[in-house]
Formats: C-alpha cells, sequence, structure tokens
C-alpha cells in the first residue's frame, strides 16, 4: 500500500490533482498498517527468553 502510494508521489509525469492526493493517503495508511502491525507483534520479539514450562524459540521444551 506505502509503496503504490509512493510510485504515484515520485512519478516522473505530471499526474492530476487527485491522484497525487489518493498517493499520500496511500503512504499515510500504509505507514499505519505497519505500525499497527509492529504493535501487534511486540510479544514476538522475545525469542530466547525461556520460561517456567515453555519453549527457547529452539523447538525443545522443557
Amino acid at each position: 500500500m506505502a509503496g503504490v502510494g509512493t510510485v504515484l508521489l515520485t512519478a516522473p509525469v505530471s499526474l492530476p490533482a487527485a491522484v497525487v492526493t489518493l498517493g499520500g493517503y496511500l503512504v499515510t495508511a500504509g505507514g499505519v498498517a505497519t505500525a499497527v502491525s509492529q504493535i501487534t507483534n511486540m510479544g514476538d520479539d522475545a525469542i530466547g527468553e525461556k520460561k517456567e514450562g515453555g519453549s527457547d524459540g529452539d523447538g525443545n521444551s522443557s
């Protein structure tokens, strides 16, 4: 989504104002989607931290 918006904003030809505005909205929406995706996966970033009775990320439970 953000990639498409960036292409529209940096197009080497003159585009109508509505298309450029749409490109700006797509870049913003892509940034928001990326941020939400990173926030929802924060708990998955604790690889290697072994919790009692769980897995330490190597596939071996203890």
